[in-house]
C-alpha cells in the first residue's frame, strides 16, 4: 500500500473514505503529489488553483480559455491581409482585427502605390514577402510583364523583375513550395522561373497561346497545369523535370465546346479548373492523366470564375459579377450557391474562415465553412476601390 499523505506541520494523515486504501500520498523527496481527482470547494472569486511556473502543461483539457470558448477564439491574434486597391495601383496594408473578443478593427496603416496601372491581378505570401504579377502603366506599347516583390512590415518594393514586353497584360504566379520558386504564366502562354529572392527569372516553357487570361497551378509533384482561356479551353499539363508538354486536353461537355478557363486548382490526385460559356462550368481532371475528366454546369451562373479555393473537401467560387459563392463537393462535384452582398476579386483561408474581398465596394466578406454563414465587414478604403488581389500572412 501507497504511503499515507502526511501534513508535514500538523501531522494530519488523509486516506480515502474506507480508511483502508489510501487514495493521495506524496512520493517520497519529490513534494509530487499523486491522487485521482482534485475537487475545489472555494467561491468564485477566489483562483482555485494557483502556478509559477509557465511551462506547458500538456494534456490539460479546459471548458474556457482566458473566459472565451474555443469557437469564440480565432487561429491567431491579429489577421493581417494585403489587398490590392485597382483604382490607383496601391497595396494596401489592412489588419483585420482582434480575434480574442471577436470584434472586428477597421485599421488601414499604411499604402504603396507600385504602378499607374490597374492590372495587379494576383498576390501570394512567400517566406515573408508578398509577390504580385503587373504590367506597365498606362498606354505604353508594348506592356511591359513584371512581377514585383513587397515587404509588408514596412510596405517597401523591395524589387521588381521584368518578364517580357511583348504586349503583355498581367502575370499570373503561384508557389511551388517544393521547387521552392515562383512560376509566372503570361497571357501569350511563356512560363517564367522566378527566384522568390533575387526575382532572377528564366523562361521555361513557351504555351503558345494567343488569347488571354489564362491560369496555372502546380501539383509539388513535378508538374505544372494550365487552363487556357481560349473556346475550347484546354487543360495542358508540363513536365517540369523535362520542360515538355505532356498532355493536352480539350474541353468539351458532351458536343459543346467549354470556353473562357479562368482559374485552376489541384491537389496530388485531381486538377480542378472553372471558366463559362453561356453558364459557369467546373472540371475535375485526374492529375495522372488530363484527358480523363468529369464537368459541372453551374446552371443560372453565366460568368467565369474570378476565385477559386479549395478547403477540405470543398471548392469555392466567385464567379465574376454574379453576387454569390459557390460551394462544391469536390467528391462529385455537387453544388450549392449563396448570396453575398458584393462581386468577389481574391480570397484567403485563414484556417477557420474563407476571407472574400469586394471589387465593388471597400468590403471583407468571411465565410465559415462549417455553419456556411457569411458576414460583411466595411474595409476603411474610399469607396469606388477594387480589390483584385488578396493575401494573408496566415497562408
Amino acid at each position: 500500500m501507497a504511503p499515507p499523505l502526511v501534513n508535514r506541520n500538523t501531522d494530519d494523515v488523509i486516506v480515502s473514505d474506507d480508511h483502508n486504501d489510501v487514495k493521495a500520498y506524496i512520493e517520497d523527496g519529490t513534494y509530487r503529489i499523486k491522487t485521482l481527482r482534485v475537487e475545489s470547494t472555494i467561491a468564485s472569486g477566489t483562483a482555485p488553483i494557483q502556478c509559477i511556473s509557465s511551462t506547458l502543461n500538456t494534456n490539460l483539457n479546459a471548458d474556457l480559455l482566458d473566459g472565451l470558448h474555443a469557437n469564440e477564439l480565432g487561429t491567431q491574434t491579429d489577421l493581417e491581409l494585403l489587398l490590392y486597391q485597382a483604382s490607383n495601383g496601391r497595396f494596401v496594408n489592412n489588419l483585420l482585427g482582434k480575434w480574442a473578443n471577436m470584434k472586428f478593427r477597421e485599421d488601414v496603416s499604411e499604402s504603396t502605390q507600385i504602378s499607374d496601372s490597374w492590372r495587379l491581378h494576383n498576390l501570394i505570401f512567400v517566406n515573408g514577402y508578398v509577390y504580385g504579377g503587373t504590367v506597365t502603366p498606362g498606354e505604353v506599347t508594348p506592356q511591359t510583364a513584371k512581377i514585383v516583390k513587397v515587404d509588408p512590415d514596412n510596405m517597401s518594393i523591395v524589387t521588381t523583375s521584368e518578364l517580357t514586353s511583348e504586349n503583355a497584360e498581367v502575370p499570373e504566379i503561384i508557389y511551388d513550395s517544393c521547387a521552392k520558386k515562383i512560376y509566372a504564366l503570361t497571357d501569350t502562354g511563356k512560363i517564367y522561373e522566378i527566384d522568390p529572392v533575387t526575382l532572377e527569372s528564366t523562361l521555361k516553357f513557351d504555351c503558345e497561346l494567343t488569347s488571354q487570361y489564362h491560369a496555372i497551378t502546380s501539383d509539388c509533384n513535378g508538374s505544372i497545369y494550365v487552363v487556357t482561356w481560349e473556346s475550347p479551353s484546354r487543360i495542358l499539363k508540363i513536365d517540369m523535370n523535362t520542360w515538355t508538354l505532356t498532355q493536352s486536353t480539350n474541353l468539351v461537355n458532351g458536343v459543346n465546346s467549354l470556353a473562357n478557363g479562368h482559374a485552376i486548382r489541384c491537389d496530388r490526385d485531381y486538377v480542378y479548373a472553372s471558366g463559362a460559356t453561356e453558364n459557369s462550368w467546373v472540371v475535375k481532371a485526374l492529375c495522372s492523366d488530363v484527358t480523363d475528366y468529369d464537368v459541372a454546369i453551374c446552371t443560372g451562373i453565366t460568368t467565369f470564375t474570378n476565385t477559386l479555393a479549395m478547403i477540405g473537401d470543398y471548392l469555392y467560387l466567385s464567379p465574376e459579377a454574379t453576387r454569390k459563392l459557390v460551394v462544391m463537393k469536390k467528391s462529385d462535384l455537387s453544388f450549392i450557391s449563396f448570396p453575398v452582398s458584393d462581386y468577389l476579386g481574391g480570397a484567403f483561408y485563414d484556417g477557420t474562415h474563407l476571407w472574400l474581398i469586394s471589387n465593388e465596394h471597400p468590403k471583407a466578406i468571411r465565410f465559415d465553412p462549417i455553419k456556411l454563414e457569411s458576414a460583411s465587414f466595411n474595409l476603411n478604403l474610399a469607396v469606388g476601390t477594387w480589390a483584385w488581389g488578396a493575401v494573408s500572412d496566415g497562408e
